[in-house]
C-alpha cells in the first residue's frame, strides 16, 4: 500500500510541475548592418523584426520594446533574443494542436525576419548561419 501510495504521489509531483512555466529561446540576439547596393552603410533606416513560433502558436516580437530599431551611422542594429515563457503542458498541447493542423496553415517551428523600407528583407533560418547583412534594392531612377 505503502509503494502504491509513493508512486502516485512521484506521478502527482511530476504532471504539477508540468504546470510551472519556463523560459527558452526562440529567436538569438541579431546583429545585423543595413547597407545600401553599393555595399555602404545605411544611416537613420527603420528596420522592424517579426517573429513567430508556429510550434507553440506565439509571437514572441510582438510585445518587445526593441522591435523597431533604427540604423546607427554604421546601418547597424541589434535585436535582443526573444524568449517563450510556457509550461511543459501548453508546450505539449500547442504542439500536438500544430501537428494536427499542419495541412490546414503549413506551418511549423520559427520563423523570424527583418524589413525596412527600400523592400529589403532578411531572413533567418534556424538551420543555418544568421545572416547579418541586409542590402538595400537599388530603386530605378524615374525619367523626366
Amino acid at each position: 500500500m505503502r509503494m502504491v501510495a509513493a508512486v502516485f504521489l512521484v506521478i502527482l509531483v511530476i504532471g504539477l510541475i508540468g504546470f510551472v512555466p519556463f523560459e527558452t529561446v526562440s529567436t538569438p540576439r541579431w546583429r545585423i548592418q543595413v547597407v545600401d547596393s553599393k555595399g555602404f552603410p545605411a544611416e537613420n533606416r527603420r528596420v522592424v523584426q517579426f517573429c513567430e513560433n508556429y510550434t507553440l502558436s506565439v509571437d514572441p516580437c510582438s510585445e518587445a520594446s526593441d522591435r523597431v530599431l533604427v540604423t546607427d551611422k554604421n546601418g547597424i542594429v541589434e535585436f535582443s533574443e526573444r524568449h517563450v515563457r510556457m509550461s511543459l503542458w501548453s508546450r505539449v498541447f500547442y504542439s500536438v494542436v500544430n501537428a494536427l493542423l499542419i495541412f490546414a496553415h503549413g506551418s511549423y517551428g520559427t520563423d523570424a525576419y527583418v524589413l525596412t523600407t527600400g523592400n529589403a528583407e532578411l531572413k533567418f533560418d534556424p538551420n543555418k548561419p544568421q545572416p547579418h547583412i541586409l542590402v538595400l534594392r537599388e530603386t530605378p531612377q524615374t525619367q523626366p
